[in-house]
C-alpha cells in the first residue's frame, strides 16, 4: 500500500517522514535492532540518494527507532523490493524487479519496452552494494525470493514469463522459476517448472 507516514512501533516509536513509499511487510530483526525494505520514488524528507523513478529502498534502525542509515538502489526507471533475508556471511539478500538499464542496474534483458527482470541484490551489514544481478528474459520476470544457501550464495524464487535469456523453457504465461546465484551473484543455474518436471 502506499504511505505518506510511516511509523514503527519498537520500544519507542519513531516516524520516518517520506512521500508516496510502496512498503511490504518486510522487515527483519537484527542483533541491533531491525532493517526493512520496500520502494520509494521520493527525493525529499528521511529519502536521499534516489536514482530516478521508483527505487528499491532499504532501512536500519536501531532498537529505539532512529535511523542508523538508509539506502536507494536502482536506476533510471522503477525498482521494487518484495522481500529481504539475512545472508549467511554477514549482510543481506534483496529480491524483486527492475526495469532499468542503468545505475545500479547491469545486463538487463529487455532494452525496448522495459519490462521487468528478477532482480536480486547483495548489501553489507552497512548497506553497501557488494553485487547484484538482473536476471529473466523479454518478457516480465519477478523475484518473490532469495533465501541464504550454505556456501554464501541464495537460491532466488520466482515466476517468468520469457523464453529467452537466461530462461530455456515456458510453458505458456508465468512458470514458476528457480535461480541458484552463488556467494559472488553468478547464476549456477535456472530451473522452471518445465525443467524440474523433467528431472
Amino acid at each position: 500500500m502506499y504511505l505518506t507516514e510511516m511509523q514503527i512501533s519498537l520500544h519507542s516509536e519513531k516516524n520516518i517522514s517520506l512521500e508516496f513509499i510502496l512498503f511490504k511487510q518486510f522487515l527483519l530483526s537484527t542483533t541491533d535492532g531491525y532493517i526493512f525494505t520496500g520502494a520509494t520514488q521520493s527525493t525529499d524528507g528521511d529519502i536521499t540518494g534516489n536514482k530516478g523513478g521508483q527505487d528499491v529502498w532499504v532501512v536500519k534502525v536501531n532498537f529505539n527507532g532512529n535511523i542508523e542509515w538508509l539506502k536507494c538502489y536502482g536506476g533510471t526507471y522503477n525498482e521494487v523490493a518484495y522481500a529481504i533475508h539475512a545472508a549467511i556471511k554477514n549482510g543481506y539478500f534483496i529480491s524483486g524487479i527492475t526495469t532499468s538499464l542503468d545505475g545500479d542496474v547491469t545486463d538487463h534483458h529487455n532494452s525496448e519496452n522495459n519490462e521487468a527482470d528478477e532482480w536480486v541484490i547483495r548489501i553489507d551489514t552497512s548497506g553497501n552494494l557488494l553485487w547484484e544481478n538482473a536476471l529473466g528474459g523479454a518478457n516480465y520476470d519477478i523475484a518473490y525470493d532469495a533465501e541464504a544457501t550454505s556456501d554464501g550464495g541464495c537460491i532466488v524464487s520466482g515466476v517468468s514469463s520469457s523464453l529467452s535469456g537466461d530462461i530455456r523453457f515456458n510453458k505458456g504465461g508465468e512458470d514458476a522459476l528457480l535461480i541458484k546465484l552463488d556467494s559472488a551473484g553468478m547464476y549456477n543455474g535456472v530451473k522452471t517448472w518445465e525443467d524440474l518436471k523433467m528431472m
